[in-house]
Protein backbone atom coordinates (compact mmCIF):
# COMPACT_ATOMS: atom_id res chain seq x y z
CA UNK A 1 0.00 0.00 0.00
CA UNK A 2 2.75 2.29 0.67
CA UNK A 3 4.01 1.29 -2.81
CA UNK A 4 0.84 2.68 -4.22
CA UNK A 5 0.89 5.84 -2.68
CA UNK A 6 4.71 6.75 -3.23
CA UNK A 7 3.80 5.81 -6.71
CA UNK A 8 0.78 8.24 -7.25
CA UNK A 9 2.87 11.16 -5.26
CA UNK A 10 5.60 10.47 -8.13
CA UNK A 11 2.92 10.81 -10.89
CA UNK A 12 1.46 14.28 -8.88
CA UNK A 13 4.75 15.16 -8.88
CA UNK A 14 5.49 14.29 -12.52
CA UNK A 15 1.98 16.11 -13.68
CA UNK A 16 3.40 18.98 -12.16
CA UNK A 17 6.69 19.30 -13.78
CA UNK A 18 5.00 19.13 -17.27
CA UNK A 19 2.52 21.80 -16.26
CA UNK A 20 5.16 23.91 -15.18
CA UNK A 21 6.64 23.07 -18.98
CA UNK A 22 3.64 23.84 -20.55
CA UNK A 23 3.65 27.44 -18.50
CA UNK A 24 6.54 28.36 -19.91
CA UNK A 25 6.32 27.11 -23.86
CA UNK A 26 2.93 29.17 -23.76
CA UNK A 27 4.30 32.26 -22.18
CA UNK A 28 6.48 32.46 -25.12
CA UNK A 29 3.25 31.43 -27.40
CA UNK A 30 1.42 34.56 -26.03
CA UNK A 31 4.38 36.37 -26.19
CA UNK A 32 5.04 36.05 -29.68
CA UNK A 33 0.84 35.94 -30.46
CA UNK A 34 -0.86 38.73 -28.29
CA UNK A 35 -3.60 36.23 -28.27
CA UNK A 36 -5.20 34.91 -24.79
CA UNK A 37 -7.26 32.05 -24.75
CA UNK A 38 -9.19 30.56 -21.70
CA UNK A 39 -6.80 27.17 -22.16
CA UNK A 40 -3.82 29.13 -21.80
CA UNK A 41 -5.53 31.32 -18.60
CA UNK A 42 -6.27 27.89 -16.56
CA UNK A 43 -2.89 26.24 -17.25
CA UNK A 44 -1.38 29.46 -15.97
CA UNK A 45 -3.06 29.79 -13.05
CA UNK A 46 -2.88 25.95 -11.88
CA UNK A 47 1.00 26.26 -11.99
CA UNK A 48 1.09 29.97 -10.18
CA UNK A 49 0.88 27.96 -6.39
CA UNK A 50 3.76 26.03 -7.28
CA UNK A 51 5.83 29.21 -8.65
CA UNK A 52 4.70 31.43 -6.34
CA UNK A 53 7.03 30.31 -3.40
CA UNK A 54 9.86 30.40 -5.60
CA UNK A 55 9.04 33.64 -7.03
CA UNK A 56 9.77 35.07 -3.48
CA UNK A 57 12.70 34.03 -3.29
CA UNK A 58 14.20 34.90 -6.10
CA UNK A 59 15.32 38.50 -6.93
CA UNK A 60 13.51 40.62 -9.44
CA UNK A 61 15.33 40.46 -13.39
CA UNK A 62 13.10 42.23 -14.68
CA UNK A 63 11.95 39.95 -17.94
CA UNK A 64 13.11 37.57 -17.02
CA UNK A 65 11.42 34.53 -14.64
CA UNK A 66 14.03 31.99 -13.29
CA UNK A 67 11.42 30.45 -10.78
CA UNK A 68 10.30 28.01 -12.98
CA UNK A 69 13.61 26.52 -13.51
CA UNK A 70 13.76 26.10 -9.55
CA UNK A 71 10.25 24.60 -9.25
CA UNK A 72 11.70 22.02 -11.64
CA UNK A 73 14.91 21.60 -10.05
CA UNK A 74 12.52 21.18 -6.60
CA UNK A 75 10.25 18.87 -8.25
CA UNK A 76 13.25 16.63 -10.01
CA UNK A 77 14.28 16.59 -6.55
CA UNK A 78 11.73 15.66 -4.51
CA UNK A 79 10.84 12.96 -7.30
CA UNK A 80 14.22 11.15 -6.34
CA UNK A 81 13.95 11.31 -2.60
CA UNK A 82 10.92 9.36 -3.56
CA UNK A 83 13.00 7.05 -5.25
CA UNK A 84 14.54 6.15 -1.93
CA UNK A 85 11.61 5.88 0.04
Amino acid sequence: IILTFVTMIQDLIRFCRYLIFATIILSWVVMFTQSRSPYIEVIQELAEPLLAPFRRIMPNMGMIDLSPILAILALIIAEKVMDYA
